[in-house]
């Protein structure tokens, strides 16, 4: 909607989540309720996650992003559907 490629949309969503999940971080390090253990492990395997699907969207491009944004859209509609409608 915005005019942007999948690639710069998926680019863009990967920013967003990061200030996300900074402000989330800032916020609970201001309440003092942060498991440590939890939230550590999470951040790392974020890392990682990131850094391997940052390396196949610039490799792979649109053939790879639209299959999984499809998919996922699919599989995310029908537990949804059956959620709320069985």
């Amino acid at each position: 909607m915005r005019g942007l490629t999948l690639q710069q949309a998926t680019i863009e969503a990967k920013a967003f989540n990061a200030i996300t999940n900074l402000t989330s971080l800032a916020i609970f390090s201001l309440t003092g309720n942060i498991v440590w253990q939890v939230g550590l492990t999470m951040a790392i395997g974020q890392l990682i996650g990131a850094r391997l699907a940052s390396g196949l969207i610039m490799r792979q491009g649109n053939r790879l992003i639209r299959p999984i944004v499809v998919s996922m859209s699919i599989v995310m509609s029908a537990i949804l559907a059956y959620k709320y409608w069985f």
